[in-house]
This record gives C-alpha cells, structure tokens and sequence, in this order.
C-alpha cells in the first residue's frame, strides 16, 4: 500500500505502508519506503542533560555528530548511527541526569526534504478519510 503524505499520518504510514510518497505544493519530493527515507536522513536525535557544563567542542570533534545545539542546560545531537554511537558520546559529556534516544521519524524525512515543517492543507483529509473507510 502506498498513502501520500503531507499531514499529520506519520506514525500510520510507518506502521502500515510499503512506500511512502512525501508531496511538498504539488510535487511528489521523494517516493521510497519508511525505512530507506529514515536512512537517507540518517541518524537519530540523542538528548542529555548533563550534570555540568560541558564542553561542546569535545562532542564536535566526533565525526558522525552531524549537528549540537544547546539550550536550557539541554545539548540536543543529531548522530548518525546514534544508539551505537551512545556509549561514545555519553563518555564525551561525561556525568549526566538524563539521557533520551530518538530515532529519525517520517516527520523529520519531511523536513529534511522539503525544508517546512508539515502543514495542515485543505482538502487533504478527506482523502485520507476516504482511503481509511475503504480499508473497513
């Protein structure tokens, strides 16, 4: 089954489709499965808390931290291969409160590939209402 994305049906997408269409104003952007979308992102988001102030530029000299940023005592990371590479960066930061693991979702493939966030249009839920009542 393939549904075409462009509002907020990610997580069924994910779970029930073979392919997945990510259309930005009209034109289909990319067309692949959720799995090969999510890794032609790469990676996934790791956040710590850490228990001091760390030095960032210990985590920028690992090669596979593609981005940092920092706010509110928070240090969010996008990593490629992010659960393997965990051990690595959690020795970096060292002490932390917390930690928490994301992977990539079908949310951000569509930021990554159209450069918006996903936004609500008219007209598309119908669409998927329809498809949803065929299916039953």
């Amino acid at each position: 089954m393939t549904i075409i994305l462009t509002t907020h049906y990610m997580e069924e997408a994910e779970k029930l489709c073979n392919k997945v269409a990510i259309i930005d104003f009209g034109k289909i952007v990319v067309l692949d499965s959720p799995e090969n979308l999510k890794k032609k992102v790469g990676g996934g988001i790791i956040k710590i808390k850490p228990n001091h102030k760390t030095n960032l530029k210990n985590l920028s000299k690992l090669k596979f931290v593609k981005r940092i940023d920092s706010h509110d005592g928070m240090i969010n990371l996008k990593v490629k291969d992010a659960e393997r590479k965990l051990p690595q960066i959690l020795r970096a930061v060292g002490d932390v409160e917390s930690v928490e693991l994301h992977s990539t979702t079908l949310n951000e493939v569509f930021l990554y590939f159209t450069g918006r966030e996903i936004r609500e249009e008219a007209g598309e839920g119908g669409v998927f209402e329809r498809i949803s009542r065929l299916r039953r």
